[in-house]
């Protein structure tokens, strides 16, 4: 990085280097809220990766890292080009769900009904995947100023959605019943987590602007309007110049194939990848105009 003048850096975090609120009067999670205390080898990279960068801006004053800590990311693009396609059973609610509305699942499990909350199911901070992408936007602009060393920045709306919640938004983004299964709790899970995207408002002038129906109605035209109930498959036909093709298969019934993540086992992936075949994709052009943005000033160098 110092051989090529590389010296801002926008780094991926997660909410899930905070440390679990005990009660509801420990929210909302601000960026001073104590971290630690991580369960899972992801958020303990995050937290690792954080405390490295943080050191290295002692280390070099000419260094500056803004650290976007992620909250719940959801739905799609509006225009139902990109959105999420995990490839074995899905680890994260929203997809879950939404394989659930078109029929590739027969019932959304619930983990637990008797948390403290109104409707006994957890309450997450959900930001539309847009909103996210314009925050790294934002991040980019604090390097138009003079290096400020390592600075943190929630990403989310501030606001508490239940599972509950959740379900009955897409339930009405699709029109489709959404079956749910109450089960017992998951381990390590928690009952809220929200954050306070004050700070964000603040330095970099960002805000979240689409809320849970948003969120749902842009994850459900990317799986069911623009013709993708198995996410991104194969279609050979010229007359559309975007397809994303590939000979993945879809089959995904063995549920010892899914790690823990919700990523594909490395089993998985050297199957995989060799047969990936991408052409020319209507999310192309969606795709370059994000990043015409991002790289459209000579002075950043780093992401």
């Amino acid at each position: 990085m110092e051989r090529a003048n590389c010296t801002n850096i926008i780094f991926s975090s997660s909410a899930t280097v905070y440390q679990p609120a005990k009660t509801i009067d420990d929210l909302p999670l601000s960026e001073e809220s104590p971290t630690g205390g991580t369960t899972n080898p992801y958020a303990r990279s995050k937290l690792h990766v954080e405390e490295i960068l943080a050191d290295a801006c002692v280390a070099n004053s000419n260094l500056s890292v803004v650290n976007l800590r992620y909250f719940n990311p959801v739905g799609a693009h509006e225009s139902g080009l990109i959105g999420e396609d995990p490839r074995g059973i899905p680890n994260n609610l929203m997809p879950y769900v939404s394989q659930v509305a078109i029929g590739r699942r027969p019932h959304l499990n619930v983990f637990g009904n008797d948390y403290p909350t109104h409707d006994g199911t957890g309450m997450r901070d959900y930001i539309h995947v847009v909103d996210l992408a314009k925050g790294h936007l934002a991040a980019m602009k604090r390097f138009d100023t003079a290096s400020r060393g390592f600075e943190s920045y929630n990403l989310g709306t501030g606001q508490g959605t239940s599972v509950f919640e959740l379900v009955n938004a897409f339930r009405e983004a699709s029109g489709r019943p959404i079956p749910t299964v109450t089960v017992e709790r998951r381990a390590g899970d928690v009952a809220w987590l929200w954050c306070a995207p004050d700070k964000a408002l603040k330095d970099l002038d960002w805000k979240a602007t689409r809320n849970i129906s948003d969120m749902c109605r842009d994850m459900w035209r990317f799986q069911f309007r623009s013709m993708n109930p198995s996410g991104y498959v194969a279609d050979n036909s010229e007359e559309q110049e975007s397809t994303i093709s590939s000979v993945i298969s879809d089959d995904d019934s063995d549920e010892s194939k899914r790690s823990d993540s919700g990523l594909s086992s490395d089993d998985d992936s050297n199957a995989i990848f060799p047969k990936l075949k991408l052409t020319m994709s209507p999310a192309k052009s969606i795709f370059h105009r994000y990043i015409n943005k991002l790289t459209s000033s000579k002075k950043h160098h780093g992401l």
